[in-house]
């Protein structure tokens, strides 16, 4: 068998993207959303072929949420042989950029996935719960008090789409959405993307639907937000970040705003709402819980030290 690595070109977007549904099914991802975020992080992939059949694939991009030179990678393929000359050729082109550290992604039932990477020394730093809510079975009217509740205290919910689409309205959004993320349980600190960045990432993201983006606020003062996005997953909306303000929980005003988002999502006929959750967020864990969000298998966070 005649083995070629080559670099990723525009025209390989239909092929690769059936190489990763194969190879990543718990994961789907759509043609523009590669294309989207391809763009926005400068992504460098490769493709691996055999007798001119697409047999793999590996991609890597610097890692603006580390202060390390460090760098985010993918191994798609079905089978160990072609993983090692993925990686071997992957770690090659990242020597000569003198990267640090490595971070991959992977659901811990993928099995093929997990040994190799274990095999080759990453070790886990980092765990999140992935859930789904069964919008079919979920009853409103169990959870509507903590929206009585929370306007009982004075706060008025909007949604994203309800605000004008203006600078200052971005800004606010942008520095309220900062300050909440601070108190986030990532493993390591954030390097916070700057307001310019954000407004690529976030405002034009594709995935982003206003209507399904809940807000609350307090004496004309953004306290809370709920965010569903579009998701690649049929019939379902993938939730964003859930955050209150410090000064404002501990009174049902994010569980009132969880409400809303899944009341949204099941009159809009949606079947499923999912999420993510690091494994020490315990707070927002007993939310969705209470929800009857069910738990999948995790993530996990892995890394490798290159200079060992």
């Amino acid at each position: 068998m005649n083995w070629l690595l080559r670099e990723f070109q525009e025209s390989d977007y239909q092929d690769f993207h059936k190489l990763y549904e194969t190879c990543h099914p718990e994961k789907p991802r759509s043609l523009k959303d590669f294309r989207f975020w391809d763009a926005k992080f400068e992504l460098k992939r490769f493709l691996l072929l055999a007798d001119g059949s697409l047999l793999g694939a590996y991609s890597y991009h610097k890692d603006d949420n580390s202060k390390d030179w460090a760098f985010v990678i993918q191994l798609s393929a079905d089978a160990s042989r072609q993983l090692e000359i993925l990686y071997q050729d992957l770690t090659d082109k990242l020597s000569i950029l003198k990267a640090v550290w490595v971070n991959v992604t992977v659901r811990e039932d993928q099995q093929l996935y997990m040994d190799f990477y274990q095999a080759k020394g990453f070790y886990e730093y980092e765990r999140r719960w992935e859930s789904y809510l069964d919008l079919e079975t979920f009853k409103p009217e169990d959870f509507q008090h903590f929206e009585e509740k929370a306007k009982g205290y004075g706060v008025s919910f909007k949604t994203l789409a309800d605000l004008e689409d203006k600078l200052e309205n971005k800004r606010m959004l942008y520095d309220t959405v900062v300050t909440w993320i601070k108190d986030v349980p990532f493993a390591e600190e954030l390097n916070i993307w700057p307001f310019g960045v954000w407004l690529e990432r976030f405002w034009q993201n594709p995935s982003r639907h206003p209507e399904s983006y809940f807000l609350a606020f307090l004496d004309g003062k953004l306290i809370g937000q709920s965010e569903l996005r579009k998701s690649n997953q049929t019939n379902t909306l993938a939730t964003g970040l859930t955050a209150v303000s410090r000064e404002h929980r501990r009174k049902g005003i994010a569980q009132a705003l969880k409400y809303q988002a899944a009341h949204y999502a099941k009159t809009q006929g949606f079947k499923h709402i999912h999420t993510q959750n690091h494994a020490n967020n315990r707070a927002m864990l007993s939310i969705n819980e209470a929800m009857g969000f069910q738990k999948e298998p995790a993530w996990l966070w892995l890394r490798k030290d290159l200079l060992l």
